[in-house]
């Protein structure tokens, strides 16, 4: 059924090839993780924001939140004058029955 290749110095030079390859990729895999891992526990270490410090997501919150608030108080004083609008002419037309 199967024939069972004898170890030639070829193939064992191909798998010494390959397991330096595998090696290597895994110590520069390491290296890596080592110095994401330091820079983290930097990054950890510094002092956090502190609450007088605006950070740029909170500006950005902070101007998402004013927009918001802005929007709702240009529609509501649309709102207000349509309302004012027709209250008066209402009035008016009011005024116009009784005389």
């Amino acid at each position: 059924m199967f024939t069972i290749e004898p170890e030639t110095p070829k193939s064992q030079a191909k798998e010494l090839e390959k397991r330096k390859q595998s090696l290597e990729e895994q110590r520069r895999y390491h290296e890596q993780y080592l110095r994401y891992k330091s820079e983290k526990d930097q990054f950890l270490r510094k002092k956090p924001y502190s609450k007088s410090r605006i950070t740029p997501a909170l500006k950005t919150k902070r101007r998402r939140k004013n927009n918001k608030q802005k929007q709702k108080k240009k529609k509501k004083k649309i709102l207000d004058k349509k309302r004012e609008k027709e209250r008066n002419e209402k009035e008016n037309e009011n005024e116009i029955k009784k005389e």
